[in-house]
């Protein structure tokens, strides 16, 4: 695990001072309108979500939908920027129907770091140069599902767990679990 990520997930879970985490958890993100902004100018429909007292700001975008042959794929992706530090990961996904009618599943679904359409790729270069300009870092899947070497204390079970860094950088369960 990168030494970078170590050091600046230490001084958030590690000091002893979960106020910290909460106010970062209800802080907004300074430039989120003017990333919602970008990101509206490049796919049809964006959904922004909720981020009052979750360690990061969501925003689900339907970038594009075409038809080939009869067959519909939808392209979408999701960004999550960490409020608590500054790193950020962007899900690129694909879905379409299965036109086989002996196919035990009706749908064909994907998703990963990598952009499958040419304006997924266009939201993941303005995204990397966006913020790259303010210092953040893009996490790729792999990187998410990485274990954080240090036990992180659970209020919930009241034992002191591992955690990946998906769970300690963007996802809204463990602060429900530190308001507790």
């Amino acid at each position: 695990m990168n030494s970078e990520i170590v050091n600046t997930l230490r001084g958030i879970y590690c000091t002893g001072n979960p106020d910290l985490l909460v106010r970062k958890c209800n802080s907004k993100i300074v430039f989120w309108d003017e990333v919602v902004e970008k990101v509206k100018s490049i796919a049809n429909r964006v959904t922004i979500f909720d981020s009052a007292g979750s360690l990061t700001e969501k925003l689900h975008a339907d970038v594009n939908t075409v038809c080939i042959n009869g067959i519909t794929i939808k392209y979408s992706s999701t960004l999550y920027v960490s409020k608590i530090a500054g790193f950020y990961y962007f899900r690129h996904d694909l879905h379409t129907d299965n036109p086989d009618r002996d196919a035990l599943e009706p749908f064909f679904h994907t998703f990963g770091d990598c952009p499958y359409s040419t304006k997924q790729f266009y939201l993941d270069e303005m995204a990397v140069q966006y913020f790259g300009e303010r210092g953040y870092r893009y996490l790729c899947y792999g990187e998410m599902a990485e274990i954080f070497p240090d036990k992180i204390y659970s209020p919930v079970s009241g034992q002191y767990e591992l955690r990946d860094l998906s769970s300690l950088l963007f996802d809204l369960p463990y602060m429900q679990e530190i308001r507790k």
